[in-house]
């Protein structure tokens, strides 16, 4: 057995890692894979053994893929071909072939050589626990495997009793002028089946006239289940007529209720999904119309109640004569505030025009303020002040115009 390709769909940390060996030449056919530290070497070699051997319950490489995911293939080479194995975590039928077909055990054992996969993990797989696991064995002779090293280790002391158990088994398989052997068995096995073929061979002649009956017995078996056929068919024709008579008697019952109803149009002229809407609407303008109806015999009672007041009719034009006043009392109402915030504003400044004037801090602003007499009199002296100024202004720029010319004439 060659392993030739490896594919680690998924499994451990690897996803679709693929492995290429090659085809087997002439030339070395020794593969080393190396890496570093924790880089997948164990992971590689254990999915080897899943390959062959299968998933336990408990798998410890499935950490990064769920265990129900995982999934291994390879091709393993022979003398005669190359096959496909793919390995699956299930409990039956877990090792297919490369179109996905399940297979027996057996398709792979029988590459193994009868190997289990305690012995091919001690024989092959060397890594540090079966190493220690193995050197144990070896030390101590526990299991097959460890007699056997132990005993090629320790020298040849015990290769009698291995030849010895050699020699048993090659006795039980044949010996000379032995009839127990298993050799002897077959043997008589082979002249029993000759013996058979020899009582169920016949002549040509025999053989032609089987072969003849042969076909006649086949023409009459086509011609027997050409009849068989034909009377299924004919079965199932019955059958349905049978089911279609409760059918058809409904058909008529139906036909007869819808009878008076044959001047009426198959199928309506308008969309269904809108004589839903309309019938929504319907239902909705009735409920409307039983709201208003009894909205309108509550007002309608309400009304009756009302005693009538003809002298109130001329207070309602007094109270639309009292209508502008309110509104603009509502209104002065509003501006209230603003006109009380000036006056804050006002008496702020009179009292720093007061401070202005050196005034005592005591004084009352208000005491300040002038009659309008005094206010005019100030105007008058003001505007003769303005007035008299004017007249300096003018009298000194006629000077400055006599000087200047006096200047030029000189």
């Amino acid at each position: 057995m060659r392993l030739r390709e490896l594919h680690l769909a998924r499994f451990g940390h690897f996803t679709d890692r693929h492995f290429d060996f090659g085809m087997a030449d002439d030339r070395s056919d020794f593969h080393i894979i190396h890496g570093l530290n924790e880089a997948g070497k164990t992971t590689t070699m254990e999915a080897v053994l899943r390959l062959f051997y299968g998933f336990p319950n408990r798998e410890p490489y499935a950490f990064k893929h769920q265990r129900s995911n995982l999934k291994i293939s390879a091709v393993i080479e022979n003398k005669e071909d190359s096959l496909r194995f793919t390995r699956l975590p299930k409990r039956s039928g877990s090792l297919v072939d490369g179109s996905g077909m399940p297979l027996p055990e057996t398709a792979m054992a029988a590459h193994l050589s009868g190997l289990t996969q305690s012995d091919y993990r001690k024989l092959l797989c060397l890594d540090d626990d079966t190493i220690e696991r193995g050197g144990e064995e070896i030390a101590q002779a526990r299991g097959d495997m460890g007699r056997l090293l132990f005993s090629a280790a320790a020298g040849v002391a015990d290769l009698s009793k291995v030849l010895d158990a050699v020699r048993e088994e090659a006795s039980q398989l044949w010996r000379k002028r032995a009839s127990t052997t298993r050799m002897a068995e077959l043997k008589r096995e082979r002249t029993a089946v000759e013996g058979d073929i020899r009582a169920r061979d016949v002549t040509a002649s025999a053989w032609r006239g089987l072969r003849k009956a042969l076909s006649n017995r086949r023409s009459e078996e086509d011609r027997a289940r050409s009849h068989l056929n034909r009377l299924h068919k004919d079965a199932a024709r019955v059958a349905a007529r049978r089911r279609s008579l409760p059918l058809l008697a409904e058909i008529e019952r139906l036909e007869c209720q819808i009878a008076p109803l044959a001047d009426y149009p198959e199928r309506l002229d308008f969309d269904p999904e809108r004589l839903v809407i309309l019938l929504q609407e319907h239902a909705q303008a009735h409920a409307d119309v039983d709201r208003l109806a009894r909205e309108t015999a509550e007002m309608t009672e309400r009304r009756a109640t009302i005693r009538r007041m003809p002298g109130l009719l001329q207070l309602s034009k007094e109270l639309d004569s009292l209508e502008e006043l309110r509104s603009r009392n509502a209104t002065a109402d509003l501006d209230l505030a603003r006109r009380r915030d000036m006056v804050a504003g006002q008496e702020a400044e009179m009292t720093r025009a007061a401070r202005d004037l050196d005034a005592a801090n005591e004084v009352d602003p208000s005491a300040l303020v002038l009659s309008s007499a005094e206010i005019n009199r100030l105007e008058t002296a003001r505007a003769s002040l303005r007035d008299a100024r004017r007249s300096i202004e003018a009298e000194s720029n006629e000077i400055a115009g006599g000087t200047d010319r006096l200047a030029r004439a000189q």
